[in-house]
């Protein structure tokens, strides 16, 4: 769940926030290792049962859907580091050896963008993005509230979604997405 910058704005509780500046904040963190690697087991095949389901929804639905890859900083980051660690990327891409190592060394050190997959929807004048990560964190993971402003809330993964020898229970997250989203696409602003 890493995150990259495009600045968007989302609507919550009637206040615009810039969505880079939310997901930031709204990185989950989790109780031990243990939930971590629950998460890591759900959020992939989350992501792609959230992206299936809304497409079907889209297909059904007066609103036009585009995706975005938007690139998240953690907040203070300076355009001027953040040019610094895209520099340093593309040339650790190219260098092999001890030049690598320097530069991979080199990149611990400063902040790290993060990718973001942002659903821009629109019908007629209405305007909704949401978040897809934050998405599959209502799936996931238990009372997580898309319209809630708590930075980096404490999540239980929903160990609902898990068989009983910690693998996806492919019914159970499929079911659960299809709710999420129809829940959501139900709640979009009517025209």
């Amino acid at each position: 769940m890493r995150q990259c910058t495009q600045h968007l704005s989302h609507q919550f509780n009637g206040s615009q926030l810039n969505t880079s500046q939310r997901m930031m904040n709204r990185i989950p963190k989790f109780i031990d290792s243990t939930a971590w690697k629950q998460a890591e087991i759900l959020m992939q095949p989350a992501l792609i049962r959230v992206i299936d389901k809304l497409g079907k929804y889209l297909e059904n639905s007066s609103w036009q859907g585009n995706y975005q890859t938007v690139t998240l900083w953690p907040e203070g980051t300076s355009p001027k580091i953040q040019k610094k660690v895209i520099r340093l990327q593309t040339e650790l891409k190219k260098t092999k050896g001890a030049r690598a190592a320097i530069i991979a060394k080199e990149l611990n050190k400063l902040p790290q963008s993060y990718p973001n997959y942002v659903l821009s929807l629109e019908n007629g004048e209405q305007r909704v993005e949401v978040s897809l990560w934050e998405l599959c964190y209502q799936v996931c993971f238990l009372e997580y509230a898309l319209d809630s402003l708590e930075p980096h809330p404490l999540v239980r993964v929903d160990t609902y979604l898990l068989d009983s020898q910690g693998e996806v229970d492919w019914e159970r997250l499929d079911k659960k997405t299809e709710i999420l989203i129809s829940n959501f696409f139900h709640g979009l602003p009517s025209t």
